[in-house]
C-alpha cells in the first residue's frame, strides 16, 4: 500500500504542474477566438477541457471533472456568430477551474488499495511414513500459505480422502500397508479431485515405476535424492490458477498523465501494460505486445476509439479480444456507438481504480473462458486438432532449449468404430468416444498433451519417458479401455483401439514428420489386425 501511495503522490505532483500549465494555455487560446481559425481553436480548447474532465476526479478534484465536462459540452454546441459570448463563457470556466484547483492543490488524495484479493487457502494431503521429511515439507508448504494434513499410511489416507476435501495429494512409495499408486488412482476417481494435482515421492532408490505412476494419474514424481523445496514449488505451481501477471493489456491514450496513471493502477495488480499514444503505432503495438485486452480512449487526435475498435473486429485473430472503452463521454448514444463498434464495456473517466481493476479482471476471465471453449472439443473437452498442433509445436520449441528431454507421440484410433455406430447408433458411439477421452484424462499427467485429432482418433504427447516406457503406458491404456463395458439398450459390449508410437528425433523430424510417423505406425497396427500398438521405425 505504501509503495502504491507513493506512486500516486508523485503522479499528483506532476498533475498539479500540468493542470496549471493547461489552464494557462486555454487562456491563451481564448484570446485567439476572434481569428479566422476559430473552429480549430475551439477544438484545441475542447481537448484541454476533455483532459480536465477525465483527470480531475482521479486526483481528488471532482469539481474539476464536472466543470471540464460542462465546458466540453459547451464547446460542442457553440456557434460562430457569438464570438464574444463564447469567449466570456469559456473564460468564466477557466476562472472557476483556477479557484477550485487552488483551493485543494496542496492536499494529497488517498486511494483505496488496488491489491488483488487473496484467494482461499488451499490444502494438501501428504502421505509419508517418514515423520521428519513430512514435518519439513509441512513447514515449506505453510510458508507458501498451503495447509497440510499428514497421514502415515494408506488406510488413514483413504479415510481422509473420503471424509475431507483436499486440493492436492503427495504420496510416497512404497507405503507400509498399501500401494501409493492405488491411492493416487483413488484420488483421481473422486469427483471432487478428478482434476486436482498429485505427486509421487520415491522413498526407496530404484523402486519407482514411472509408467505405473503416470498410469495411476500422478502429475509428477521425484526420486532420491528428493529436494523438498522442489516438491513444494512444483505443487504450488500445479495448484495455482491463472494469474494476472500472465495477462497483457494495451492502452491507447494520447495523454501521458492519464496513460501513466492507468498503467500504475493496472501494474500494481500484476498486469503487463503497454501504452500506445497514437493510432499510427497501433498495428505495431498489437503485433509486438500481443495483448489479452485493449483499453481505448474514444477522443484521440487522429482517429476515434470507435474506429480502432471496428478495425480490430474486422480481423478474425482479434474476434474474442476484449475491448474496454475509457473516456469522459457518458451519454447514452456514446454507449450505443461503443457497443456497435464492438466494445465489451464502457467506463467513464475519472474511473475509480477498484472499478477499473474489477472490470478488467472480469473481462479477462470471460475471454479466457471463451478461448477455452474454442480450444476444447465440445464432446470430449480435450484439445481440438488445431489447438493440439499449436501446443505440440510449442513443446518442440521447449525441447530445442532442452535437447535431453524425450518426447513420445501416441496416435490412437478406436477399432471398428463405424460398426459401433451402425450397430448401436451414434449416441452410443459418442459415449464410447467420451469413455476413452475420460480414460486418457485420468491416466496421463496434466502436463502431457491430450487431444481429439478427429472423429474417433486421439493424440497424446508424453515427456521424459523412453520408447519402451511409452509402449508400456500405451499397453496399459489399451488394457484399461478394453475392460470398459459400454451399454447399448439392454446389451453390453467392449471395444479396443489401435495405436502408433513415434519418438521425436530432432535430427530428422519436424512436427509434421513426427505426426506422420505415428500415423503410419497406427495404420500398420490396423492392418496387422487391430487391438495392438506398433512403434514407428527409426530408420
Amino acid at each position: 500500500m505504501n509503495e502504491w501511495q507513493n506512486t500516486f503522490n508523485e503522479f499528483k505532483k506532476k498533475y498539479v504542474v500540468q493542470t496549471r500549465e493547461r489552464l494557462g494555455k486555454v487562456e491563451d487560446l481564448i484570446g485567439q477566438l476572434n481569428e479566422p481559425t476559430r473552429e480549430d481553436v475551439i477544438k484545441s480548447i475542447r481537448h484541454h477541457f476533455h483532459w480536465l474532465a477525465g483527470s480531475g476526479g482521479i486526483y481528488g478534484f471532482p469539481e474539476l471533472t464536472a466543470l471540464g465536462k460542462e465546458a466540453e459540452n459547451f464547446c460542442d454546441t457553440t456557434n460562430a456568430a457569438a464570438v464574444v459570448e463564447v469567449r466570456d463563457r469559456l473564460q468564466a470556466f477557466v476562472g472557476t477551474a483556477k479557484e477550485v484547483f487552488s483551493a485543494g492543490a496542496e492536499g494529497v488524495q488517498s486511494l483505496p488499495t488496488v491489491a488483488r484479493e487473496v484467494s482461499e487457502q488451499v490444502s494438501v494431503l501428504l502421505v509419508d511414513s517418514d515423520s521428519k521429511r513430512a514435518a519439513k515439507l509441512k513447514e515449506l508448504f505453510e510458508e507458501l500459505s498451503i495447509a497440510v494434513t499428514i497421514n502415515s499410511d494408506f488406510s488413514h489416507a483413504s479415510a481422509t480422502l473420503q471424509d475431507n476435501a483436499v486440493d492436492g495429494l503427495i504420496v510416497t512409495v512404497p507405503l507400509v500397508d498399501g500401494s501409493g499408486y492405488d491411492l493416487v488412482e483413488k484420488f483421481r476417481s473422486l469427483p471432487s479431485t478428478v482434476d486436482s494435482p498429485a505427486l509421487i515421492l520415491n522413498a526407496m532408490p530404484g523402486f519407482l515405476d514411472k509408467v505405473q505412476a503416470i498410469h495411476s494419474g500422478a502429475d509428477g514424481f521425484f526420486e532420491e535424492p528428493i529436494v523438498l523445496q522442489d516438491v513444494a514449488e512444483r505443487m504450488r505451481f500445479l495448484l495455482e490458477t491463472p494469474d494476472p501477471p500472465d495477462y497483457r493489456i494495451l492502452y491507447v491514450e494520447d495523454d501521458p498523465y492519464q496513460a501513466e496513471f492507468v498503467r500504475a493502477v493496472l501494474s500494481s495488480a500484476g498486469y503487463a501494460v503497454e501504452i500506445c499514444d497514437s493510432a499510427k503505432n497501433f498495428d505495431a503495438a498489437l503485433t509486438n505486445h500481443q495483448p489479452d485486452l485493449v483499453l481505448l480512449d474514444i477522443m484521440l487526435p487522429d482517429v476515434s476509439g470507435y474506429e480502432l475498435a471496428r478495425y480490430l473486429r474486422q480481423n478474425e485473430a482479434y474476434a474474442t479480444l476484449p475491448i474496454l472503452f475509457l473516456t469522459t463521454e457518458s451519454k447514452v448514444d456514446a454507449k450505443i456507438r461503443a457497443a456497435k463498434a464492438g466494445g465489451d464495456d464502457y467506463l467513464t473517466k475519472p474511473v475509480a481504480p477498484s472499478l477499473l481493476l474489477s472490470t478488467v479482471a472480469a473481462k479477462l476471465e470471460r475471454a479466457r473462458f471463451l478461448k477455452s471453449l474454442l480450444h476444447r472439443d465440445g464432446l470430449t473437452k480435450l484439445l481440438t486438432h488445431t489447438a493440439f498442433m499449436n501446443m505440440a509445436q510449442a513443446a518442440l520449441s521447449r525441447r530445442a532449449r532442452q535437447p535431453v528431454k524425450r518426447l513420445g507421440l501416441l496416435m490412437i484410433d478406436i477399432d471398428r468404430f463405424k460398426q459401433i455406430n451402425d450397430t448401436h447408433g451414434h449416441p452410443v458411439g459418442d459415449s464410447v468416444i467420451i469413455s476413452l477421452a475420460n480414460l486418457l484424462r485420468r491416466r496421463v499427467r496434466r502436463a502431457d498433451l491430450v487431444g481429439r485429432y478427429g472423429g474417433e482418433e486421439f493424440v497424446v504427447i508424453v515427456e521424459d519417458l523412453s520408447e519402451s516406457e511409452v509402449e508400456s503406458l500405451a499397453k496399459r491404456l489399451l488394457f484399461d479401455f478394453s475392460s470398459i463395458e459400454h451399454k447399448a439398450s439392454e446389451k453390453k459390449f467392449r471395444s479396443t483401439f489401435s495405436a502408433g508410437i513415434s519418438m521425436f528425433d530432432a535430427s530428422k523430424m519436424q512436427l509434421a514428420d513426427w505426426v506422420n510417423a505415428a500415423d503410419d505406425a497406427l495404420l500398420q497396427a490396423k492392418q496387422a489386425g487391430r487391438n495392438r500398438i506398433i512403434i514407428a521405425s527409426s530408420h
